[in-house]
């Protein structure tokens, strides 16, 4: 998947699995980060109405106005996770889970 802009994920759970890129910073000097960053989340939530949660902050990927990349084969893998719990897709490998939470450690917004 490519990733042309977007929002990098600040925190996830212990138990995510987080997908990382090396990536660039078109909006040097704003604060936002360069190399590695955290792009992709993946969870299974637990308890009783529990289900699975993905993110991903690249809203380019599914605009047809600004799309570079037809990023549609990624979002079926994302959905095969989500509906159906396909753990083949490649989202869920074991080297992308969290032992802990993950966050960047800056504020949220408000």
């Amino acid at each position: 998947v490519t990733v042309n802009s977007g929002a990098n994920i600040a925190r996830a759970p212990a138990g995510a699995f987080l997908h990382r890129a090396n990536i660039g910073d078109k909006t040097a000097g704003q604060g936002h980060g360069q190399g590695e960053q955290a792009i992709a989340a993946f969870y299974q939530a637990t308890g009783g109405n529990a289900g699975r949660l993905a993110i991903y902050g690249d809203s380019n990927c599914l605009d047809s106005s600004h799309m570079t990349v037809n990023c549609y084969p990624f979002l079926m893998t994302v959905l095969r996770y989500l509906t159906e719990n396909d753990r083949n897709t490649g989202l869920t490998h074991n080297d992308a889970r969290l032992d802990a939470e993950f966050s960047t450690g800056g504020e949220l917004p408000q």
